[in-house]
């Protein structure tokens, strides 16, 4: 459940890996804002705000989920579940994806990541390179999804949901 709903959170937002262990539970936040200037329908967004010493650019960001409502029904079925199979209270300062045995240190998901894979014969990419797939692999997912489906988004946006620049996405 923890190594799904990593995934997920990085497919669906571009997060670095680092970054996203360093996410505490007071990071992941939901808000409203209005549909437009005059409309008083007002729009739920969820997002997960990166603090300055977890980004690896070293500058707070805030980075939006492509669809806020199933990402805020996956934070809260996941603490849910947390709070059943933890022998202690979750704290708003405990990290989403803390350590089985130290809950004070992140959790080691890349290990866990490429045993799924290797479990799965998917490890190595299928193609003419012949890469290996990683955690970051996702990463370059999101921004590769993002150019190529959603093509009304500027590239200069994209670079700073992603803390990069767009040189680097160029």
């Amino acid at each position: 459940l923890r190594m799904r709903l990593f995934c997920l959170i990085m497919a669906n937002t571009g997060i670095r890996p680092g970054e996203l262990l360093q996410i505490r539970w007071r990071d992941w936040k939901k808000d409203f804002m209005p549909y437009s200037a005059k409309n008083k329908t007002l729009v739920p967004f969820v997002y997960l705000h990166v603090r300055t010493g977890t980004a690896k650019t070293r500058k707070e960001r805030e980075v939006f989920f492509r669809n806020p409502e199933p990402a805020w029904r996956w934070r809260e079925h996941f603490l849910e579940l947390k709070r059943k199979l933890e022998p202690y209270e979750i704290k708003d300062t405990d990290f989403v994806f803390n350590g089985y045995f130290n809950r004070d240190k992140p959790a080691q998901m890349s290990t866990m990541f490429k045993r799924l894979l290797e479990d799965l014969g998917m490890r190595e990419q299928r193609d003419e390179r012949s890469r290996i797939r990683v955690l970051y692999s996702l990463r370059s997912f999101y921004i590769t999804y993002q150019l190529t489906h959603n093509t009304g988004l500027p590239i200069h946006i994209l670079a700073l949901q992603c803390g990069t620049s767009t040189r680097m996405i160029e």
